[in-house]
């Protein structure tokens, strides 16, 4: 999803407006790591998974209802540079498919010793 908050030249704010809902609450959305590893802006709503990302990063906005989704668009906006897009690509470097079935492996290992 492509979010434009002007209609002037300038950067694209990728969006990860998901509804909060039971559902929902378990999701991890991988559009999340997709956008930061382009190096884009990324504002999204309160998926636990991303306010837990943010925590520990400062490379994604989060929002809560639409006029807090709107301002954060606008720091998303201000805030874009080239190191800001090189800390939002450092901050999922190591996020890869292979990082993540490695993660996977030693969950089910430990299960299995048990």
């Amino acid at each position: 999803m492509r979010l434009a908050r002007t209609s002037s030249p300038g950067p694209t704010i990728h969006g990860v407006r998901v509804v909060i809902n039971e559902l929902t609450l378990h999701v991890s959305p991988i559009k999340l790591r997709e956008y930061l590893a382009m190096g884009k802006p990324v504002v999204s709503t309160p998926l636990p998974a991303v306010v837990e990302f943010a925590r520990r990063t400062d490379v994604v906005e989060v929002a809560s209802d639409a006029p807090a989704f709107l301002a954060a668009l606008d720091r998303a906006i201000a805030d874009d540079s080239d190191d800001r897009r090189r800390a939002r690509q450092a901050a999922v470097q190591h996020d890869t498919w292979e990082t993540r079935a490695a993660e996977v492996e030693r969950v089910i290992e430990a299960a299995l010793r048990r």
